[in-house]
């Protein structure tokens, strides 16, 4: 299914709601992995890329400020993710943060492709956990079975999230 549907008067793009729901999905599993990474990808694409979300209720993530800041919220969380202390991403916050995250990243794809935001909000809420979930329990069988190193398991699941994360993007 290709993913510019058409054009529209004034030669914008317009884009199949199929595919944005899909790569807002695969961005909201990223955000389920690693909340932070999605929203700083999606907050440099809003500021580089996406000139139409300029015009919707999602505008603040073209500022570059947010995209300074959600790249240093993701920096810091790569690196907290790795250590003994940091709680369980299933837990209540982290887990909130997931949902809360993947919905605002999924919102933004959406806006981004004209399309609903509430529909990219609930489909970014509903990949937000299954990344969690199945980032969680894939991470803990991959450590248990292949008797790896977690930190090394936790770095391909950084780059798993990093490489959907940037896929899902570029799409649009």
């Amino acid at each position: 299914m290709p993913l510019i549907l058409s054009r529209d008067a004034h030669g914008s793009k317009i884009y199949t709601p199929a595919m944005l729901i899909v790569s807002g999905f695969l961005l909201s599993v990223a955000a389920g992995m690693r909340s932070m990474t999605p929203m700083a990808i999606v907050a440099w694409a809003a500021q580089l890329r996406w000139p139409q979300l300029q015009q919707s209720s999602l505008s603040f993530l073209t500022a570059p400020l947010t995209a300074y800041i959600f790249t240093a919220c993701a920096a810091i969380e790569l690196v907290f993710d790795k250590l003994p202390f940091t709680p369980s991403r299933l837990g209540a916050g982290p887990l909130g943060a997931r949902i809360l995250f993947g919905g605002l990243a999924a919102s933004a794809m959406c806006a981004a492709g004209q399309q609903s935001i509430a529909v990219g909000a609930v489909v970014g809420a509903v990949g937000g956990i299954a990344g969690a979930f199945a980032g969680y329990h894939i991470r803990h069988y991959l450590t248990a079975s292949l008797k790896a190193p977690a930190l090394l398991i936790a770095l391909a699941e950084d780059a798993l999230a990093i490489g959907i994360a940037l896929f899902a993007v570029t799409r649009l």
